[in-house]
This record gives structure tokens, sequence and C-alpha cells, in this order.
């Protein structure tokens, strides 16, 4: 990474963390994903090695309104708040995060959109509180592996290099690779695989006809694939490959086959591989289990035991929801409609956006009821239309929260402003997407 760039990041971490030194009781709140809750434990620990004993909670958002309940507080937001004007006016307030900012933000931030950087790909929230307090090397690129950012470029290339604390290889870049391996392709939902995801006896079929001895030959039972050895592996990932190829999927490629990266054994960690790990603390933040999550970044074996069961629990929930919405897709005009209200979590109607969107090419906007708001998520591909900022704009205009990435955002608004905040998404789609559904 560039000397000049690498100095303005360190000069803006500097401003970062004198203004939390000036903080008397910190109030530190983190997003509810890996990156939030890996980022938060490091900026807590960080926070507390100046001597502080702060606060820590985990949301799901944070809003105008949020920063007008807590404007007497001192806060430090992680991995949110870029978009919040309202964090002007709070008592004291600085951000670590990798989101797009919000014009007129004048908080102390440390942040990958201020160096030119995209935020999206080069950097992560917990990539960014390293190069704040440069503690827990381990957690610096679990927050980057959880939102996709393999493989690893910008800010996140160089903590790779600069931390000492990865070891990388060439290999399949999926979560679950010590599962047994029916398990593990047929639960592949990002990218989802159209004829394996779900579908255990397709999977069974296309390993015996691969001559994959998936099966120990002793004990009769399945092996997982970090069991097979290497002409094996090499048959499957070529498998999917090719089965991405065929259906013109050429961006998730890069995204299935590619550098896997692995915590050094010297580091006391739950899983080694990055996106394990990072998977772990997405089950946890999905279902506020925010203790949970942050015990298994700090390394408590209590934790980690509560949170493998809930990944079962997570995965199921998953698979669940991916059946129940090809009942609820509706054809709009420029994208596809999933409504999930009382059908579909809140905290997996992206997950489900994100996999529709893979196989049906198509825009996708899901929404479900999380308490007395809706909340709405939006996947779409390559196009004009900036999710985050599109997100963003709507959300404030129906007097609600949005804002995310270029191609995977969301908002929360009231339900009765639900109506009128689509007719607006498709007013806008319409300009840029003119792709005709293969439903």
């Amino acid at each position: 990474m560039r000397e000049e760039l690498l100095k303005k990041i360190s000069a803006d971490a500097k401003r970062v963390k004198q203004a939390i030194e000036e903080m008397k009781e910190p109030l530190i709140i983190h997003h509810y994903d890996a990156d939030g809750i890996s980022a938060g434990v490091i900026v807590e620990e960080g926070v507390k090695a100046m001597g502080k004993n702060p606060r820590i909670k985990m949301y799901e958002g944070f809003s105008d309104e949020d920063a007008e309940k807590l404007k007497d507080e001192e806060l430090i937001l992680v991995d949110l708040g870029s978009h919040s004007i309202a964090l002007n006016d709070v008592k004291k307030a600085v951000i670590i995060d990798h989101h797009q900012i919000k014009e007129g933000l004048e908080v102390p931030s440390v942040n990958p959109w201020l160096y030119g950087l995209d935020g999206t790909k080069e950097a992560s929230s917990s990539t960014m509180a390293w190069m704040v307090f440069n503690i827990r090397e381990e957690l610096a690129l679990v927050g980057a592996a959880g939102d996709i950012q393999t493989p690893f470029t910008g800010i996140n290339r160089y903590v790779l290099e600069e931390s000492g604390a990865y070891d990388i290889k060439r290999d399949l870049t999926l979560y679950g690779r010590t599962k047994p391996i029916t398990q593990f392709l047929m639960s592949i939902y990002e990218p989802y695989i159209k004829g394996l995801t779900q579908n255990a006896g397709e999977v069974r079929r296309l390993l015996k006809r691969l001559g994959v001895k998936f099966k120990d030959e002793m004990t009769k039972k399945e092996k997982s694939y970090a069991q097979l050895n290497d002409d094996e592996k090499l048959l499957i990932r070529s498998e999917l490959v090719k089965i991405l190829a065929y259906v013109d999927d050429l961006d998730e490629i890069e995204a299935v086959v590619g550098e896997v990266y692995l915590i050094k054994d010297k580091y006391k960690v739950p899983k080694r591989d990055l996106r394990e790990f990072a998977t772990l603390l997405n089950a946890c933040g999905r279902y506020n289990l925010e203790d949970v999550g942050r015990g298994i970044a700090r390394g408590e074996a209590a934790a980690v035991k509560r949170g493998e069961k809930l990944l079962e629990q997570h995965s199921a929930n998953i698979r669940r929801a991916l059946t129940i919405s090809r009942a609820l897709i509706e054809e709009r005009e420029g994208y596809l409609f999933v409504d999930g209200r009382g059908r579909i979590d809140p905290s997996i109607i992206g997950i489900v956006c994100s996999a529709l969107q893979r196989t049906e090419g198509l825009p996708v906007i899901g929404i479900a009821k999380r308490r007395d708001m809706v909340k709405i998520s939006m996947r779409i591909g390559d196009g004009e239309v900036n999710a985050g900022k599109l997100m963003a704009k709507l959300g404030e205009k129906y007097k609600g929260d949005g804002g995310g990435h270029v191609k995977a955002a969301g908002a929360e608004i009231k339900d009765e402003y639900v109506d009128a905040f689509l007719k607006d998404v498709e007013a806008v789609l319409k300009k840029s997407f003119i792709k005709v559904s293969p439903l």
C-alpha cells in the first residue's frame, strides 16, 4: 500500500484515538454481524488498554433517531454510523467504519472511503479497528472474511501481510469444509448453486460420478471435505467451477475457489479458518446474542460451545427460509419481490435475497417484519444503481433508516410507508435494469 495513503490513515487513526482518550465514560456501539463483533472487541480491548472501562452494546443499525437519544453520550461507533448526520450534534463521537459516508458528516472517522478506497472490497471495520489500535491481529480480518471481501486487496492485503497472523492456501473458500461432505456441499448458500444447494441426493450422485470416495472404509461414516485427498479435492473444485461457468456466474468463481486464510496455530481461536470464524460470529449477531458473539471473539470456551449450537439452528433456519421464499416470489417490473412478513425472520431476509439474486439474475427486494418496523433488503447485480445510496435516500425520505454497500443494502421503515417506498425503488430500477425475468 502506498506510503502516502498509510500516512493519511495513520493521521486519522491518531485523531480518533486522541478523541477517545478525552472521553470519560465511552460507550462502544458496534454492528451485529461478524465485522461489527470482531471490530467491537478490538476497539473494546484498545480502549481498556487506555485505562478506561467502556460500556459496549450491539445494534442492528444506527439512525439519526438513535443519535438524538444518545446525544449526551460519548460514543464510539463501530461498523455503523457513517450515514447519521445527527452524530454531529452528539456530545462526543468517533466512527470506525467501512460503509459509505453521508455528505455533511463531521465526526472524526477512520473509513476507507476517505482515502479513495472501496469499502465493499478493500477494507472492513475490523481491518480499520486494527489500523487504529494495532492489537488482536488474529481478529483483524475476520470481519473482511465475513463481508465476503476475499481475495484480500487494499488495506485488507496490507493487514494480511503486515500482521503476520495468517497462513494462505488455495482451496474452496466456502464455509463448512470440516463438515460431512454431503452436508457441506448442499449447504452452500452464497453463492446459491442451482441443483446442489439443498439437494443431498444430487450431491451424492455428483460425488459418485467424480469417483470421490466420500465414506471412510472402516467407520462407513462420511468424510469431510478436509479429509479428502488432494486429487479428490481438485475434482470437486473443478466441477463447481464448471457449474458456475455454465450458468454464466463467472463473478462467483473467484469467490468459490481462491485464497483461503487461516489464523496461525499460535493464536487460541475457535476456528482457524477466517470464513468459519466469521460465520460463527454472524450466527450470534443475527439472533441478538451479543454476549455470546463477543465472548467467542474474546476466546471464552463457554461462548464458543453455545455459538456452535446456535450455528446449527441458524443453518436450519436458512434452509427453511429458502424453501419458503420460492412460494413468495412475486415478479414485478424490473425486480423480484419477496414479502416475508410473518414468514421469514428479518435476520435471514438478506441471505434469501442474495441467493435469489444469484440464481435469477435480477435485482431482488425482500421485506420482513421486525417488531414495529419493516426491514427491507436489496440485492442487485451490475448496473447504474448504487443500492447503498438508494436505501439511505429512501430510508430518510420515509422517516426510517437505510444504507449499505453498492450491491447489497437495506432499510428499516414503518409498515405504512412500504408501498410508497417500493414504488420509488421501481422507478429507479426501470431506468437501470431492462433484463427480462427468467421465471
